[in-house]
């Protein structure tokens, strides 16, 4: 099990390796990989655009880094502003995403997984965050026997 409590912030619209990582070394190559991450976020987004500005990120989840293989991906965000009016200049959005899901690394060598996350244009995506503050993430590896 992993924890992290620091907030990281990106405005990159290319994926970040986070401080979320944990490894685990399967002990046959049958076996898989039960993921299981809670990662509290946050994004904001400066400048006007009416109502249908997006306060938006992506959140992925790698074995290895984010230059590894995507397990899963996970959009996060709305269509409104999430605090203060459309006419305001400022937008805010905040979420936990959450990932479960079964990997097959199909060998006994150490698998890393990393949490990654982006910004989309214009914006700054927080991780570890709730709502501008410091807030943990967490995750757990678990080998599933194979036979």
């Amino acid at each position: 099990t992993m924890t992290h409590g620091t907030s990281e912030n990106t405005t990159s619209t290319d994926y970040q390796d986070s401080s979320v990582t944990d490894s685990i070394t399967p002990a046959s190559s049958s076996n898989t990989v039960l993921i299981l991450c809670g990662v509290p976020n946050y994004c904001t987004k400066s400048g006007s655009g009416g109502a249908a500005t997006k306060t938006r990120m992506k959140i992925a989840l790698y074995r290895g880094t984010a230059s590894g293989t995507l397990i899963q991906e996970l959009a996060v965000g709305n269509n409104l502003p999430a605090s203060g009016s459309p006419t305001e200049t400022g937008y805010t959005m905040e979420t936990m995403a959450t990932f479960a899901i079964i990997d097959s690394p199909s060998t006994t060598s150490a698998q890393t997984y990393t949490m990654c996350w982006k910004a989309f244009d214009n914006q700054t995506a927080y991780v570890n965050n709730d709502y501008g503050s410091d807030a943990v993430s967490n995750m757990v590896l678990m080998e599933i026997d194979g036979t």
